[in-house]
C-alpha cells in the first residue's frame, strides 16, 4: 500500500517538476524582452534565437502572422512585435523537443 503512496508521491513531484521547467522557459522568454525592451525586434535576432535559417523564420511569419500587425518590412529589413517574437521563440522551443 506504501509503495502505491510512494509511487503518485513520485509522480506529483515529476508533474511539479515539468510546470517549473515551463515557467523557467517563459519567464527567460520574457527576460529577453525586458532586456531588449523595443516595440519591435529585428528578424535577425529571431534567427539567434531560434537558430533557424532567415528564410525558414521569413516562411514562419508569411504563414503564420498578419503582416503590419504582427511583423512589417521597414527599409528592406523584417521586424516583429514583441508577443510575435517570443510565441516564434516558444514554438521553436517546444517543436525541438
Amino acid at each position: 500500500m506504501s509503495a502505491t503512496i510512494d509511487d503518485k508521491v513520485v509522480e506529483k513531484i515529476f508533474e511539479l517538476s515539468k510546470q517549473v521547467l515551463q515557467l523557467t522557459k517563459k519567464v527567460d522568454n520574457l527576460s529577453v524582452l525586458l532586456d531588449y525592451q523595443p516595440d519591435k525586434f529585428p528578424l535577425s535576432s529571431l534567427v539567434q534565437e531560434t537558430g533557424k535559417t532567415r528564410q525558414t523564420i521569413r516562411s514562419h511569419l508569411l504563414n503564420n502572422f498578419e503582416p503590419d500587425k504582427d511583423f512589417n518590412n521597414d527599409g528592406g529589413k523584417i521586424f516583429v512585435s514583441g508577443k510575435t517574437f517570443v510565441s516564434i521563440k516558444e514554438y521553436y522551443a517546444n517543436k525541438s523537443k
